[in-house]
């Protein structure tokens, strides 16, 4: 998920990426996986983003079903 094109709205596009992803095959739990822990990982800030754990910055995400299901 990157944003590289001048034109993508991350707010908007992000969501039709991850459907393409999931499109070509990739497991929605790893697609949760790679939008949250992997960022933390690239952005070299793993210490206090990217997992829920004590004393990191998170985002809340609120699902009806288990995405590894």
């Amino acid at each position: 998920m990157d944003a590289g094109n001048p034109f993508a709205f991350l707010e908007i596009s992000i969501y039709h990426e991850m459907e393409a992803m999931q499109d070509a095959g990739i497991p929605a739990g790893n697609l949760m996986v790679m939008t949250t822990n992997n960022h933390g990982l690239a952005m070299e800030r793993s210490f206090d983003y990217g997992t829920l754990e004590n004393r990191k910055v998170v985002d809340l995400i609120i699902m009806d079903k288990d995405p590894f299901q």
